[in-house]
């Protein structure tokens, strides 16, 4: 059961949308009924996942700090019943996480600050 269209439960902050969709993979092997959504700068247009958000119903949000920031900023990315943020820590082949490039450093702060600590 979900609380409303772009409202997720649960929203999973990563470094890439290679990583993401492995996540996304995994979730679907546990079978059920999970409602996924992937966002990402090149995974398709903003707009496009805007309408995504405000048409759908999902409890899982997948996605790089930036456009998951953007989104929740834009409003069509409910927070207001998010029980977990998850930061999936994977390294990549230069063995850096998420935290360890700067720029998605600064990105995440900026979607914990706005989703989660408010």
């Amino acid at each position: 059961m979900t609380k409303g269209k772009g409202t997720p439960y649960v929203m999973i902050s990563c470094r890439s949308a290679g990583r993401g969709t492995e996540i996304r993979n995994a979730l679907h092997s546990l079978g059920g009924h999970i409602r996924v959504a992937l966002f990402f700068a090149k995974h398709k247009k903003i707009s496009e996942q805007i309408e995504i958000l405000k048409e759908s119903y999902v409890h899982i949000v997948i996605g790089t700090p930036e456009r998951l920031r953007q989104l929740q900023e834009e409003g069509s990315l409910n927070c207001k019943y998010l029980d977990v943020f998850l930061i999936d820590m994977d390294r990549d082949m230069k063995n850096y996480s998420i935290l360890d490039n700067n720029d998605t450093n600064k990105a995440l702060l900026r979607l914990y600050d706005a989703a989660v600590a408010k």
